[in-house]
């Protein structure tokens, strides 16, 4: 786990575009990305203890907030491309919008191949499973397993604001 969190730190400040691979496995806590570049970041799953290969299951990699907030919150003030590739995230309890993922970045958000499960957001909030505000927003193969609103809430599943959806 501070293997990843230092992953995300370093890669916030480093000055480039950067791809995470994370291995197989259940990483409990929350998971924060914030950066004021406008680099890009690819976080994907699936990969074993060498990262020599890669398997596409996403239940194979775990985040687990385990009620302590959004699992993953991915923050960039300039137009940075971010992308979650072959994760699941759950139970992310979002304080405010989004439970298992928060994304806010002016630049291109893509989510492939992931799983937002078991995440819940209080009353007024939007985006159980997913809160994406980007400039343009790319879903593929996800699945959106018993995520929960409150009440006045509106995405259960997933919510997007953007230029281009």
């Amino acid at each position: 786990v501070i293997d990843l969190e230092n992953a995300l730190i370093t890669s916030a400040s480093n000055g480039e575009s950067d791809e995470i691979h994370v291995v197989q496995g259940i990483y409990s806590g929350t998971f924060l990305y914030s950066s004021t570049e406008a680099n890009g970041l690819i976080i994907k799953g699936g990969y074993d203890s060498g990262c020599a290969s890669h398997n596409v299951d996403a239940s194979l990699t775990v985040f687990d907030a385990m009620g302590g907030g959004t699992t993953l919150a991915l923050s960039s003030s300039g137009a940075s491309d971010l992308s979650v590739e072959n994760l699941t995230l759950q139970n992310g309890v979002g304080i405010s919008n989004g439970g298992g993922l928060f994304v806010n970045t002016l630049g291109l958000v893509h989510v492939t191949a992931s799983i937002m499960q078991d995440n819940l957001i209080g009353d007024t909030n939007r985006g159980s499973g997913a809160y994406v505000k980007a400039g343009q927003i790319v879903f593929n193969d996800n699945q959106f397993l018993r995520n929960e609103t409150g009440s006045g809430s509106v995405g259960g599943g997933a919510y997007g604001e953007a230029e281009r959806i």
